[in-house]
């Protein structure tokens, strides 16, 4: 990790965050960024400290597993800005702690972003409450298996819509959880109009001769802007 607070850090090393490396400068660290550690399993470790930490920001740590205990969460008292994207194996933000400690507490995030997660299905076990008193800003994007976003009790007073991108009007169905499970099922109904889409194109573009022609039609991305009328 280098020792500039913008530099982001990389390590191919590291299963969790060395004291004996990190430890004396995360400290008084206030921006964190971890960019392609590729056996990085998570942010646990007794002996660092994130009590200054205002910005972390993880991407492409395929090997990250959960991100923070309870402990180390509630120990983020001045983090604001929370950002993960593009890892492949995460399941959970913030797994079981020590038997007893039940609450997760963000006391001043106020941004989450969770986007190309292709294994995250919840942000924390069941049962846990999270506590997040002052996020106002949701992003939840290219996450398939999150169906809700915790079984526990939710205390967001702030938070009153769920985005899809940083430029959308956001969505918001009764509560959180309601939220999430509307926009997947929205989700769902697109990726199916998506497939009867390519069948029609299939079926236009069919040959009408004898020569026999393929046509392959593979859609990840689709944007249509605009539509000729006849």
């Amino acid at each position: 990790m280098g020792r500039n607070n913008s530099q982001p850090s990389s390590s191919n090393d590291d299963k969790n965050l060395a004291p004996a490396q990190h430890g004396s400068s995360l400290g008084n660290r206030k921006t964190l960024n971890l960019l392609e550690c590729n056996k990085l399993k998570n942010l646990v470790s007794s002996l660092v400290s994130f009590r200054s930490l205002m910005t972390l920001e993880v991407s492409r740590c395929h090997e990250l597993e959960y991100l923070v205990t309870p402990s180390i969460a509630n120990s983020m008292k001045q983090l604001k800005r929370m950002t993960i994207i593009d890892c492949k194996n995460i399941k959970i933000i913030a797994c079981k702690g020590e038997e007893g400690e039940k609450k997760i507490e963000f006391k001043q995030l106020r941004s989450l972003r969770l986007q190309w997660l292709p294994s995250l299905n919840s942000f924390s076990p069941r049962n846990y409450s999270i506590n997040f008193p002052h996020m106002d800003e949701l992003i939840v994007k290219e996450c398939p298996k999150l169906e809700i976003f915790s079984d526990g009790e939710i205390h967001a007073p702030e938070l009153k819509k769920v985005c899809q991108t940083g430029y959308d009007k956001g969505h918001w169905e009764v509560d959180l959880n309601t939220t999430i499970k509307k926009l997947n099922a929205e989700k769902g109904d697109t990726l199916e109009e998506l497939g009867s889409l390519r069948w029609k194109l299939a079926n236009l573009w069919a040959p009408v001769s004898d020569e026999v022609y393929e046509c392959h039609l593979e859609f990840d991305r689709l944007l249509i802007q605009g539509v000729l009328k006849s």
